[in-house]
């Protein structure tokens, strides 16, 4: 075995560890990013949501009937944009994580690839 390719294998090793920690804490960054924007989203709509039922009950001379019909469809709403927010939030966080995957997946198979050849 070759001292230079035992060394060229370790810095091998060396920069697939630390293409590794680098994926995770980003990963770990993204994730506390995203659940802040959430977070965020979810409190805005839902103040934005109290307001207008509050507006509307106080503004709208509407009969009982009507006020409650439109407070389904305004909560109807609310709940698809959520949904809609959510699933975006999901597919980005699984492209990303997909990235990382692949990444950490080829830094390994350089890895296994530079120790065969110093075995040889």
């Amino acid at each position: 075995m070759k001292w230079s390719n035992l060394a060229q294998a370790g810095s091998y090793a060396f920069i697939a560890r630390e293409g590794f920690n680098i994926v995770t804490r980003r990963r770990s960054r993204l994730r506390d990013l995203q659940r802040s924007k959430n977070i965020s989203m979810v409190l805005g709509i839902s103040l934005g949501a109290v307001a207008g039922i509050a507006t509307g009950f106080l503004m709208a001379p509407k009969t009982g009937r009507d006020t409650r019909h439109t407070i389904a469809s305004q909560t109807r709403e609310i709940m698809d944009t959520l949904r809609h927010n959510a699933r975006e939030a999901r597919e980005d966080l699984e492209e990303k994580g997909s990235r990382a995957g692949t990444y950490t997946r080829e830094s390994a198979a350089g890895v296994r690839e530079a120790v065969r050849e110093s075995q040889r």
